[in-house]
């Protein structure tokens, strides 16, 4: 079974977590400085 609507839900996850990690990523780097 194939839902067009799980490709999009998929893809704002993935920007979602990408979004999240990049975050951490910043947050981590600003605390080490």
């Amino acid at each position: 079974m194939y839902f067009p609507g799980v490709t999009v839900l998929i893809r704002s996850v993935v920007k979602k977590c990408r979004y999240l990690s990049f975050q951490t990523i910043m947050s981590l780097s600003s605390k080490r400085a």
